[in-house]
């Protein structure tokens, strides 16, 4: 009994003095500083750009009027969708029939006036032939001494008189046929004006603006002046312009991918692809995106959120945004091994949304400290720290 009660009190001390231990460790740890740490991992490092923009037609066609004329019809409204070879507009024909019915005139007149010279041609041709050959027969008579040397100088005069006024009649003739030609074009420009008074609509769309009004005057235009616009028709694809103020140059090649959320409808992410990348008046790109699917009941002018990723890095060494820090002008991380904390430079390379590429500085496996940041102010390196449960980013 004696030797039971040794072993029992042996072994209360044991377990007084492993609980005191436990205790104290305990104590110790919740005594140091709490910290989050994560571990070094390799994964896809991200650098996207996020940029506000608004929906546009992805293409517009604005009809200009091809002749001077007045309003007539106006069958469409805005808003309206359209098909290729619709009627959109119908000039007055009025002014435009009076037109082509006086040049039409015009025109005969001078056809009348060209066959006229014609005829006039032909006679005057016929009678230089006939005088020149009587001036002919003179010469020769008078070669034989038969003629006298004045009716052989009236021969040749009568000859000259009427070779001029053959030469004045052909180009009478020229004369009519220019004028004839022309009046030709006019009447010609008549009928292509007659003809467009109905505008009609190039493609498949909605259309956009109206800015005429029924009996309103509109102008072809000329050399200085703008022809008046009739109709725009907007395609029905939409698509998203958007400006990006940095200093960095952005190379985004045509087809890049990306995506578009409405602000009407944020938890639904389109799909949408780069068509042009170009330079803004200031530091900047302005970024095209057609929309790959059409958003229902969307509206020109409504706001969205344009998401681009421009590079990325697969199975780099990353860490997370959270945990870098300035070391002496440099960037840097908290790290810690088997409870001391301790200050690291790194080399990054690509920074990314939430995690940037290291190059060097750590390896995987190694844990970063990413808080909490009222800590970290107050520990250094070599102190003793406690790792608690690291916090998630958002990803």
């Amino acid at each position: 009994m004696r030797t039971a009660s040794k072993a029992t009190a042996a072994l209360a001390a044991v377990v007084l003095a492993a609980s005191a231990t436990w205790g104290q460790v305990v104590w110790t740890r919740r005594s140091l500083p709490p910290v989050w740490t994560e571990p070094v991992e390799r994964r896809e490092v991200a650098a996207t750009l996020t940029i506000r923009g608004r929906l546009r037609p992805a293409r517009t066609r604005t009809l200009r009027t091809q002749v001077t004329g007045r309003v007539g019809t106006i069958l469409v409204r805005t808003g309206q969708r359209v098909r290729a070879g619709d009627p959109l507009v119908v000039l007055d024909s009025t002014p435009l029939r009076l037109e082509l019915s006086q040049r039409r005139a015009a025109l005969a007149i001078a056809d009348g006036k060209l066959a006229a010279e014609r005829a006039a041609l032909e006679a005057a041709d016929t009678g230089a032939v006939t005088v020149a050959g009587a001036a002919e027969r003179q010469e020769q008579l008078f070669a034989l001494g038969l003629a006298s040397q004045a009716g052989l100088a009236s021969a040749r005069h009568d000859r000259s008189v009427a070779l001029l006024a053959a030469t004045l009649q052909r180009q009478r003739v020229d004369e009519a046929v220019a004028r004839g030609r022309a009046e030709l074009a006019l009447a010609a420009a008549a009928a292509r004006a007659l003809s467009g008074l109905v505008e009609r609509s190039p493609v498949d769309g909605v259309v956009a603006d109206v800015p005429v009004q029924r009996g309103q005057w509109v102008h072809e235009g000329g050399p200085h002046v703008i022809p008046t616009p009739l109709v725009t028709v907007a395609s029905v694809d939409m698509a998203v312009e958007v400006v990006v103020e940095q200093t960095a140059e952005i190379r985004l090649p045509a087809g890049w991918p990306g995506t578009m959320v409405l602000d009407a409808e944020p938890t639904r992410r389109w799909p949408a692809r780069v068509t042009t990348v170009g330079p803004t008046s200031g530091r900047g790109a302005t970024i095209r995106l057609e929309l790959l699917e059409r958003p229902h009941n969307v509206r020109d002018g409504m706001s969205c959120t344009v998401h681009v990723t421009t590079a990325s890095r697969a199975h780099a060494i990353a860490v997370p945004n959270y945990a870098l820090l300035s070391l002496h002008g440099m960037s840097g991380v908290w790290t810690v091994t088997r409870g001391v904390i301790a200050a690291r430079a790194v080399t990054l390379g690509l920074r990314g949304d939430v995690y940037s590429e290291v190059l060097a500085g750590v390896e995987p496996g190694q844990r970063v400290v990413t808080g909490p940041h009222a800590v970290l102010r107050t520990v250094r390196a070599g102190d003793a720290v406690a790792e608690a449960a690291p916090q998630r980013l958002r990803r």
